[in-house]
């Protein structure tokens, strides 16, 4: 009775539509146990020698050796199903951020031959990704996943959770905390070749630079079958004494606040209902693209990635607001802020590279900015980042594709508020994300500088209207 009530506390015991039947267990084990359950079977766990129990919010967890080295057990799992769910909790030692210098660290928690979870730490920041299958000579014909966040807090117990579906092509779904979080860049049908003979579980991260980050694991199921969003959360929610943690930028979020950005706004900067013919002066174009006012709108056409900036310059401290209105599910819409050359030059200084719509020119190039993807169709997410660097500073929810998939037409009223070195994005007065710059993680905060719109290549048309900048209240 116990570890039938550990496992369902560990929230993967079954998916929501079976959730009344014993599930089949490829592998369970929860610290403290000194057996781990395989299928119908059991086979002893042999705990490392100086890993040491601590509590987790689904019994206990268990903190590694000083070689990193948690346990493991010698065991035939048999044949993988091609349908799975492994859940992980996972606690570190101190805050998992992008290392900005020198090569990644990478930590396998769960590795055995068929199966590897991993939890790295670089470039693109922190990481949990998955391994599976036999590698072959043709990469792709492995299953990968590869799940990203801003950042993993120090001291916090996370659940991560991933289903697959090995034949199957763009199957693989990520959840932390309960929350799915945005599609993998890669995942291709793979196949296991059912060849464990042994788990291991570790949870030690060392990298050049930084202090290594001890990884505490707690109970870890994998199960045949996967189950869902909504299932997990639930089960999240109704563990006793543990509240399920705010999420603060780390990933994506499932909740959007009321906010009101407009109301921040003061003396108009610049304002335009797109009733009359633009101002040539008014605009500078990058990319090959169309754009004119037709109907009372801008109407802005591409065939390839495009930017367009207005030429009259923010503060560092202001509000911008514009009605969006896509013309189909499929497609990307960003908006650049604080947006400046580099080394104290203008945006518009001849001296600069010449920008061609190409994202590396505003991303990794010799200007500076901070940006946001407002509106990204069928991806999941929309994300903030910071540049020159492209680095991932914050998730959210895509509110305008979730309602263009639910049939809505819009548009939408969009609105980007900047207070010192805090920024908040809006649609619809609902907050779906606050960054705050420290000035030391990504380097020095951004000033003022240019707002830029951008549109990837498969949006094909956008509208926009009633566009107005304000200065803030006092």
């Amino acid at each position: 009775m116990r570890e039938r009530i550990i496992l369902i506390v560990a929230l993967v015991l079954v998916s929501a539509s079976c959730a009344a039947q014993e599930p089949k267990i490829v592998f369970f084990w929860s610290p403290g146990n000194a057996e781990a359950r395989v299928g119908a079977g059991r086979v002893a766990f042999n705990l490392a020698p100086g890993a040491k129990l601590i509590d987790c919010p689904v019994g206990k967890g268990v903190l590694p050796n000083k070689d990193g080295k948690i346990g493991s057990c010698d065991v035939k799992l048999g044949a993988i199903p091609e349908q799975g769910t492994l859940s992980i909790w996972l606690k570190f030692s101190r805050e998992m951020r992008l290392a900005l210098k020198g090569e990644p660290g990478v930590a396998p928690i769960f590795r055995c031959e068929d199966l590897t979870l991993s939890v790295s730490e670089g470039k693109g920041g922190p990481a949990i990704g998955v391994l599976a299958g036999p590698l072959l000579k043709n990469a792709k014909y492995r299953g990968k996943f590869g799940c990203g966040f801003t950042h993993l807090r120090a001291g916090q117990w996370y659940n991560f959770t991933v289903t697959y579906n090995a034949p199957v092509k763009n199957a693989w779904r990520g959840m932390l905390n309960g929350v799915t979080q945005p599609e993998p860049w890669w995942e291709w049908p793979f196949r296991f070749e059912n060849k464990t003979t042994r788990v291991e579980l570790t949870g030690l991260l060392r990298r050049e630079g930084a202090e290594p980050a001890i990884i505490a694991v707690g109970p870890v199921v994998w199960i045949d079958g996967q189950i869902t969003a909504k299932y997990m959360m639930s089960e999240l929610k109704s563990i006793k004494g543990w509240t399920l943690p705010e999420n603060r930028g780390e990933g994506l979020q499932v909740f959007s606040e009321l906010f009101d950005a407009e109301a921040l706004g003061g003396k108009v900067i610049y304002e335009n209902k797109f009733d009359a013919p633009l101002k040539q002066d008014e605009w500078q174009l990058e990319g090959p693209m169309t754009m004119k006012v037709e109907a009372g709108r801008l109407v802005v056409r591409n065939d390839n990635h495009v930017t367009f900036w207005l030429k009259k310059k923010c503060p560092r401290d202001f509000m911008a607001a514009w009605d969006f209105q896509p013309s189909q599910l499929e497609g990307l819409a960003i908006v650049f802020i604080s947006c400046d050359g580099l080394g104290g030059k203008d945006l518009f200084d001849p001296t600069l590279k010449k920008r061609s719509g190409q994202f590396h020119q505003y991303t990794r190039g010799d200007v500076r900015s901070y940006h946001f993807s407002y509106y990204a169709g069928t991806r999941g997410s929309a994300n903030a980042r910071k540049n020159p660097g492209l680095f991932m500073v914050g998730m959210c929810r895509d509110i305008i594709s979730e309602d263009l998939k639910a049939g809505k037409k819009g548009p939408w009223r969009v609105a980007v508020a900047r207070r010192g070195n805090r920024i908040d994005v809006s649609v619809d007065k609902k907050r779906l994300l606050t960054f705050i710059d420290d000035g030391t993680t990504w380097g020095p905060a951004h000033g003022g500088g240019y707002l830029g719109l951008r549109q990837m290549k498969r949006s094909k048309l956008i509208w926009y209207d009633n566009l107005v900048i304000r200065e803030l209240k006092q």
